[in-house]
């Protein structure tokens, strides 16, 4: 009420001082009231962040707009508001294309350089913890990192061009990725939330679906389960009876290329002959490193050996 009274009182001076041809030195002071206050506020806010970027500046631009003055929380929060396009941009663009754009390193998400593709979903990106605005939360941020790195793992190692449609999503994007005024917090984190999940929901079902049905990854599981985890008896058996004579000598006599012949011979013998030539063609005999006093049994291994892009 007194914000208004006052306000009031300042137009009528303008109005009854600013009729003639000449402007008054206390007219014009009043003019200047408003911008001279919005000016010093927005000094106390730059002297405020600092040189602060990314989700830092907008947890200190939260912190600041926690004030009891209506005006000078309204402005910190129109500010807010500019603030955080850029980076619901850069969500929105990372969670639907796998695109990570940001010049000026203001996301809270990171590619790592000279990454190979062998481990790209391991070390390729990670989260900069100090860059994760409050209100996003830590398990949100891992999940806009996955769905993005899910991507990425698709378009780079599994050469697929299509994982989702995203049209009917993005008018969704622009109404839940905002800034929205509330009870000072910022609370926007609920709808953030909402509108991550929703997309992670499908990006996780077409990495799923290519992986398990492109890529064959339960065949390849239940292979080893078949084959290294003692679940195909007659296989093992007959691998162990044939090789035992050559194990039995020293390592360093033992013949890689033999061993090879003698899995052969054992897919053969056992029912595993009837198995996918493409899941059969996995395994492999190896002779691990070792020294002059070891037998073959100890260097002995058989490993199930998949391509990219389940290696990844």
């Amino acid at each position: 009420v007194m914000e208004s009274s006052s306000t009031a009182d300042r137009q009528d001076v303008v109005e009854r001082e600013g009729k003639g041809p000449k402007v008054s030195l206390r007219c014009l002071a009043i003019m200047l009231s408003e911008p001279m206050q919005q000016l010093r506020v927005l000094a106390i806010l730059c002297d405020g962040v600092g040189r602060l970027k990314g989700g830092a500046l907008i947890n200190r631009l939260l912190d600041l707009a926690k004030h009891g003055d209506p005006y000078v929380k309204n402005l910190v929060e129109g500010i807010l508001r500019k603030v955080c396009k850029p980076l619901f941009s850069m969500i929105s663009r990372w969670m639907f294309e796998g695109d990570l754009h940001d010049p000026c390193g203001e996301f809270f998400i990171q590619e790592e350089p000279n990454v190979s593709l062998d481990v790209l979903w391991h070390e390729g990106y990670s989260l900069r913890g100090e860059m994760i605005p409050v209100v996003i939360s830590d398990s949100l941020a891992r999940t806009i990192l996955r769905t993005g790195k899910s991507i990425n793992f698709l378009k780079r190692c599994c050469s697929v061009k299509e994982w989702g449609d995203f049209h009917a999503l993005s008018r969704e994007a622009e109404a839940s990725l905002q800034f929205q005024q509330s009870d000072g917090s910022g609370g926007t984190g609920s709808s953030i939330e909402a509108f991550v999940h929703k997309v992670a929901k499908r990006v996780d079902s077409t990495l799923m679906h290519t992986l398990f049905y492109s890529f064959r990854c339960g065949d390849h599981l239940q292979a080893v389960k078949r084959y290294l985890l003692l679940g195909q008896g007659d296989f093992i058996q007959q691998l162990m009876d044939l090789s035992g004579e050559d194990l039995n000598e020293k390592a360093g006599v033992v013949s890689a290329y033999q061993l090879g012949s003698t899995l052969e011979t054992a897919i053969r013998s056992s029912v595993v002959q009837f198995d996918d030539p493409e899941i059969l063609n996995c395994l492999q005999v190896e002779m691990m490193p070792h020294t002059g006093d070891e037998y073959g049994w100890d260097v002995f291994s058989l490993n199930y050996v998949v391509q990219s892009p389940l290696t990844c």
